[in-house]
């Protein structure tokens, strides 16, 4: 074939036109028919353009990942996301367009691009034909046998509902995993780049000059100094996953997220310079481990092994375990065998290595484990054990975090009471509620202080925590712009499923932690006046002295009514704060006195210039 494909006869206006044509093709055409037909160019020719195609991602990017090249980068990744990366029909596992043993994943029209294409309606704008709910995501076969089989439009509707929602069940069987990683040693780029819309991943591979469309090997230094810059994303990244383990063994099926942890042994370790993935499992290199009675095969490609030092290591543990922890999908299940693709997978570091790491900054008291402990998927022995313990009624007071940069006003308080009216019994509700911001690294550099040693001070006596460790929370700081809400009046368990609740639906919020008034640190990061009460089925909005007149004597009706609008409440009232009202009039006495004698009245306007109404009181403000 090599030799015949050489000596093919390609002429390059010939193949201009080829491009041009495929590019600007709105119909579903078959790409050997198109290139054979219309042009007549022999079929060898035709195999030598589509693996061109295919080398310089036009086929990946333009064609198969949307022929008409007008779907938008994000409506892809959202198609992505809501199949699993799977062929709605066949439900095999696809790729994103870098050629391979895979099939490339075909974003398919259930009305046509074009009005004379399969199931066609001209009344559809181009929009609402390039949009979402008019895409599925096929394997060329299923692409082929949709079209040419002319099957109908609401046939397809109801193949991408049900696909859909058996994807959406498959991760809400999982829970939040993050992990802290020693090294990360495998990194699918293109997979979790559509999985997870990129986590800002392309931008920092755009800063440190890696090309995100070509493997890792041959990048030399760029590799480097990427990962090292993502090695801390994993830490908050709350990724939805089924732990790999003897519990959750009756509940794995083909498509599911699971994440994976344990010593694991290496088959047909990976060669220098990496080979192509073949589809084999005989000849493809794979992670192996025993989970009960069946052998857990995790496949990668050794093109996106981030370094030569994971190639070698890989290369020992067919001598011997190496531990490894990392995430995959399930692409095949049997009695006797569990087969995962895999997103990423690095060596995991200890709870034990990060104390040491941050015990040189210094702490008043002795750190424990479970501060630098990750909170991976699955079901966790002291989880269980937990919630048989009789239910502690102890109210507490805790910080939810959540990223700015993905809220606009008020969305979090509404997001949070949503919540809260679910978690929290109405006889037992008297909730306060607090709007907070941590500091930005600007801030924290100016003031001296570092994201770890902020982290360890914080953490220092800290009780409840949800999905946060010391390490954790120092990385939340550096990477994210965070806006917090203090809510106090919950107990541990309420706390609980407060934050499994936010996990699951929420993918800007990054965890939570207790507040303690008695600590400076909290104070600085956190205290800001209350700002909202909630009492059985009713929400107060508390207001100050002060507020009201900065208002002119008048509370503004707009906030009540957007409250009242959203149905989460019978009642909607202005309340004042007492305690709020005589701190702020303690604070404007002693403004004033500061530009006064010490007790003396203030001196009177000049004759010249307007007072109050005869007979008005004087008054702070």
């Amino acid at each position: 074939m090599r030799s015949t494909v050489r000596k093919a006869p390609v002429q390059s206006l010939r193949i201009g036109r080829f491009l041009a044509r495929v590019q600007a093709c709105r119909g579903r055409v078959a790409l050997r028919w198109l290139c054979c037909a219309a042009w007549g160019v022999h079929l060898t020719t035709c195999w030598w353009v589509h693996r061109i195609l295919c080398s310089t991602r036009i086929v990946g990017i333009g064609v198969c990942m949307g022929r008409s090249g007008e779907v938008k980068g994000s409506v892809k990744r959202e198609l992505w996301r809501a199949a699993n990366g799977m062929c709605y029909r066949c439900r095999r596992e696809l790729d994103v367009g870098v050629a391979g043993a895979v099939p490339t994943a075909e974003t398919a029209h259930i009305h046509a691009l074009s009005d004379a294409g399969p199931r066609a309606d001209p009344g559809m704008s181009t929009e609402e034909r390039n949009s979402v709910e008019n895409l599925l995501l096929l394997c060329p076969s299923c692409h082929d046998i949709v079209d040419k089989t002319e099957v109908g439009a609401e046939e397809l509707r109801t193949l991408k509902a049900v696909h859909e929602h058996w994807c959406a069940v498959l991760r809400k069987a999982g829970r939040s995993w993050n992990a802290r990683y020693s090294s990360v040693d495998y990194l699918n780029l293109p997979r979790i780049s559509m999985q997870t819309d990129g986590l800002g991943l392309h931008t920092i591979a755009n800063e440190v000059g890696l090309d995100p469309t070509r493997p890792f090997n041959g990048q030399r230094s760029a590799v480097g100094m990427f990962v090292h810059r993502i090695q801390p994303i994993f830490e908050n990244w709350n990724e939805q996953a089924v732990q790999l383990d003897v519990e959750n063994v009756d509940v794995l099926t083909q498509g599911l997220t699971v994440a994976f942890d344990g010593p694991m042994w290496v088959v047909n370790p990976p060669g220098r310079p990496p080979r192509p993935i073949t589809g084999s499992w005989a000849q493809d290199p794979y992670l192996t481990f025993t989970l009960g009675d069946r052998r857990v095969k995790i496949r990668f490609d050794p093109e996106w092994l981030t370094t030569a030092t994971a190639t070698t290591d890989l290369n020992a543990a067919q001598r011997e375990p190496i531990v490894y922890t990392g995430l995959g999908v399930i692409v095949g299940i049997s009695e006797t065998e569990i087969k995962v693709s895999a997103r990423l997978f690095g060596q995991p570091k200890s709870p034990i290595q990060a104390m040491f790491e941050y015990a040189r900054l210094g702490s008043r008291r002795e750190l424990d484990l479970a501060d630098f402990a990750d909170e991976l998927s699955g079901s966790r022995a002291e989880d269980v054990a937990a919630r048989q313990q009789p239910i502690s009624m102890t109210l507490h007071r805790v910080v939810l975090h959540f990223d700015e940069v993905q809220v606009v006003p008020m969305q979090i308080e509404k997001e949070v009471f949503r919540r809260l009216l679910r978690v929290v019994p109405e006889y037992r509700r008297e909730l306060t509620a607090t709007a907070a911001f941590s500091p930005s690294t600007w801030e924290m550099n100016r003031a001296g202080l570092s994201p770890a040693e902020i982290a360890l001070k914080v953490f220092d006596g800290a009780g409840l925590r949800e999905g946060l460790s010391v390490p954790g929370f120092a990385n939340m700081i550096r990477q994210y712009n965070v806006a917090a809400i203090v809510v106090a009046g919950l107990t541990a368990s309420q706390l609980q499923d407060l934050n499994d609740l936010l996990r699951l639906d929420i993918d800007y919020y990054l965890g939570a932690l207790e507040y303690s008034q008695d600590k400076s640190i909290h104070r600085r990061l956190y205290e800001y006046p209350t700002k909202y009460k909630i009492v059985e089925r009713d929400l107060r909005i508390l207001y100050s002295a002060a507020d009201v007149a900065f208002s002119n004597d008048e509370l503004p009706d707009d906030l009540i009514d957007d409250w009242t609008h959203t149905g989460l409440f019978s009642t909607v009232e202005w309340e004042e704060d007492p305690e709020r009202s005589r701190r702020d009039e303690a604070e404007a006495r002693r403004i004033l006195e500061m530009f006064t004698p010490y007790g003396e009245d203030p001196a009177p306007p000049p004759t010249d210039e307007l007072m109050d109404e005869p007979g008005d009181p004087p008054t702070l403000w």
